[in-house]
């Protein structure tokens, strides 16, 4: 996928590194950054290096942001959601009135 971010001008000196001019451009007649495929913090990093001209950056965060693959959802219920639900159920017995089985050592009381 390709991504564009809005960028009025270049900074001066911008020069994009060999290796990465498949993947990062200015599209002068969009005037716009653009970079195609997932972005990871390592090329964002080298590409924070080109200039530090402050609507370069931002524009650069934006595309980063746009760019950075995503993670795969989580399948079935998480380990919070479990442990949140376990103790919702403990919160509304009164104190004394339950016990906690030994296999469950992080909920009884010390």
């Amino acid at each position: 996928m390709i991504h564009y971010v809005p960028l009025s001008h270049l900074p001066p000196n911008f020069h994009v590194p060999e290796k990465l001019q498949n993947r990062f451009w200015y599209d002068e007649d969009k005037k716009s950054l653009v970079y195609e495929g997932p972005m990871f913090k390592l090329t964002f990093d080298r590409l924070r290096e080109i200039s530090h001209d402050y609507d370069y950056q931002r524009a650069l965060e934006k595309l980063f942001q746009l760019s950075v693959p995503e993670e795969p959802a989580a399948r079935g219920h998480s380990k919070a959601l479990a442990i949140s639900s376990r103790s919702m159920a403990f919160s509304s017995v009164p104190r004394g009135a339950a016990t906690v089985p030994p296999e469950l050592p992080a909920l009884h009381p010390r």
